[in-house]
Parts: structure tokens; sequence; C-alpha cells
């Protein structure tokens, strides 16, 4: 049979398809970034110093290469708010560089499904991250049918990943990191562990050094 289409064609996702296909038109704006605010649900866990101060060299090099997407805010005429790019921002930021930003008006479910779907292609996001921001959009009053295309992702696995972001305390997710290389049964045998003992193991994961371990992967490793 025919390959299910990885992005739902819901009226909404069809209007973010549209809005990226213009990221190579000229509809492209500079725009100062202290008039870009950055609130909203995160899809990354972090980033580190290291990786924007790389960032911000190749663009102090070669220009900004890629647009970030920004939308505007109307109850603050003039400013906008942050809908994919963050990592490019913090890199503009830090070198005083005003951003290449593609302005488009967008619901707030627009927005969330077009942050989906850039970090889908372009960022690889580890389960954890994806967890993280499936819980935070629920959180947030989004309908399952939004979060469902923005993580293109079925019932079962954000059931899944809902039940592992509420588990495992948010702090102890913070301390071992995005863990690229840790997919979803450990997550839930380490869910499974800490039902129950959150706040030992969080107090002993205080104790155990883990911002001494540069990679994310092997802090996992530690529980």
């Amino acid at each position: 049979g025919d390959l299910k289409p990885r992005f739902p064609n819901t009226g909404a996702m069809s209007g973010v398809k549209s809005t990226l296909k213009d990221l190579s038109s000229n509809a492209v704006r500079e725009i100062p970034v202290d008039l870009i605010e950055e609130d909203g649900p995160k899809d990354r866990l972090s980033f580190s110093d290291s990786d924007v101060a790389t960032l911000a060299a190749s663009i102090k090099e070669h220009g900004q290469q890629v647009p970030i997407m920004v939308r505007p805010l109307a109850e603050k005429p003039g400013r906008y708010k942050i809908v994919y790019g963050r990592r490019r921002l913090r890199a503009l930021q830090s070198i005083g560089m005003s951003a290449r930003a593609l302005v488009r008006t967008l619901s707030d479910e627009e927005a969330i499904l077009a942050q989906g779907q850039e970090n889908s292609h372009r960022l690889d996001p580890s389960f954890i991250e994806k967890a993280l921001f499936a819980a935070q959009l629920s959180d947030n009053g989004y309908d399952q049918p939004v979060i469902l295309d923005a993580l293109a992702i079925d019932k079962p696995m954000l059931s899944r990943m809902t039940k592992v972001a509420r588990t495992i305390p948010e702090a102890l997710i913070q301390m071992i990191g995005s863990a690229h290389g840790v997919g979803r049964r450990r997550w839930e045998d380490l869910a499974d562990k800490t039902r129950g003992n959150n706040a030992d193991l969080v107090q002993i994961a205080s104790g155990l050094g883990l911002d001494e371990i540069p990679a994310s992967d092997d802090r996992f490793f530690f529980f």
C-alpha cells in the first residue's frame, strides 16, 4: 500500500507546509534580536555554551545561512516571538547581530506544528526531549491531535512519552541531558525504577558529580 505521509495533511499542517516553502523566497527580514522573545514550550533540553559559541563563530564568518521563524506579538506591536531557531537566536544575541527571520502570523497550534516539523527535519531530538515537549504541550492546553501532528507520533507513543516525562523528575532529566543514544525502552525502565523514589533519586544524583561527565549518554548509565 501507499506509505502514510509523515505529517498528516490537517488544515493547520497544510498552512505550515506552505510557510516552510517560503523559506527560499524573499520573505526573510532582518530583525534586531532584542525584539524577539523566547518563551513557549521548549523542544530541546538545552544547548551548551560551546555549541552556541561554535555556531556564533560560523555565523560571523559565513553569515546566518538558515533563517529563524518568528511570529508577531499582537499584544506587543513591533515585537516577535520565536517559533523555531532558538540556538541560532542565542548565537546571534552573543555577537550582537540582527536575525534573518521568516515572519509568519500563526496561531498557537500552527506555531507548534511548525516548530515540531522543523525539529524533526533538522535537529533529530532525542526520545526524552520529545517526551518533555509532549508533556509541556499537554500542560499548555494543546489538543491531542495537535501534539500528535507536531511530533509525528501516534497515540500509543504519546501515552508512553507522557508517562515517562511525568514519572521521572524533571530535575533528574535535566541532570542527565538529551541522551541521544538512549531509546524509549531504557527511559521506560528508569521511569519504573523512579516511581515512588523521586526525592531520593534527585538527592543521590546531585551527589554523583554528573556535571563532570561530558557525555549525556554516559550520565544516563549511572542509573
